[in-house]
């Protein structure tokens, strides 16, 4: 599974991903309605697509704004996908208006576990392109 994800200016790409707090009992539905404005989470918020981050970034406050692309083994035990774009485990999950509607808007895909997540730097060329335009 390829996901996308726009970095926070303490995440080091090379390192992997973490969550904020994995111990944290923080719901979906206050992590997607509040995310980093809410309080730490043990979830990590990426997109399924390329149109979703970057309609996220577009909102971003932060500076550079670096995206990097994700592959993720959808059978790796240690972590849990939880992916909202899918009609059935969004009703699971997110009850909230503004959560259903940030969800459904950056087509959000949140990944839970105690791995870290190995991210690349995006390579191909339209990732590239928006990469370059949002950090310049």
């Amino acid at each position: 599974m390829i996901l996308y994800r726009l970095l926070r200016a303490d995440e080091d790409p090379a390192k992997g991903l973490t969550a904020k707090d994995p111990n944290s009992d923080v719901t979906v539905d206050f992590h997607v309605s509040y995310g980093s404005n809410g309080s730490d989470s043990r979830y990590i918020s990426c997109s399924k697509t390329l149109e979703g981050i970057t309609e996220f970034a577009s909102h971003s406050t932060t500076f550079p704004r670096r995206i990097v692309r994700i592959e993720l083994n959808e059978n790796d035990p240690d972590i849990n996908i939880i992916d909202l774009t899918n009609y059935y485990e969004r009703i699971q999950h997110v009850f909230t208006q503004r959560g259903i509607n940030f969800a459904r808007k950056f087509d959000e895909v949140l990944v839970e576990g105690w791995t870290s997540i190995v991210a690349a730097i995006p390579s191909d060329t339209e990732t590239d392109s928006f990469y370059e335009r949002q950090t310049t």
